[in-house]
């Protein structure tokens, strides 16, 4: 085999274990963070079950919904952020709302729901409040 058959039989494989180590670790910050006990105690597991599920032992792996909840409790959006980036897709972040256009999104949102939307707002702002 020449060497671009090899990295291209081999490379995928490569690169593959070393995202999943770095996701990994990231995840396990995420846990160390927010408590092993806790998370273990919600996912109804021991906490060396988790642990071993965190460095992939004896057979145990995190599930995709575990995963997903990691990525939820990331209060930092490094573990999405790895992935992304991983998968090949850039990352912004969005920018903080003005209380303007909160304010904006909310009465268009409760515009758009109709009668319904325009109850909630007469209720909450008065007449003056519709449109």
């Amino acid at each position: 085999m020449s060497a671009q058959q090899l990295e291209m039989a081999f490379g995928h494989r490569e690169r593959s274990e070393r995202i999943a180590r770095e996701l990994l670790g990231e995840a396990r910050r995420v846990v160390e963070e927010d408590g092993v006990k806790s998370l273990a105690y919600e996912w109804d597991i021991g906490h060396s079950e988790l642990g071993k599920k965190l460095d992939e032992r004896d057979r145990h792996y995190l599930k995709p919904r575990e995963l997903v909840e990691i990525m939820l409790r990331d209060k930092t959006g490094r573990v999405f952020e790895m992935l992304a980036l991983a998968l090949g897709y850039d990352v912004q972040r969005r920018r903080e709302l003005s209380p303007q256009e909160k304010l904006e999104r909310l009465m268009l949102s409760l515009d758009r729901a109709g009668p319904a939307g325009r109850a909630i707002m007469d209720d909450a702002f008065g007449k003056a409040g519709s449109r």
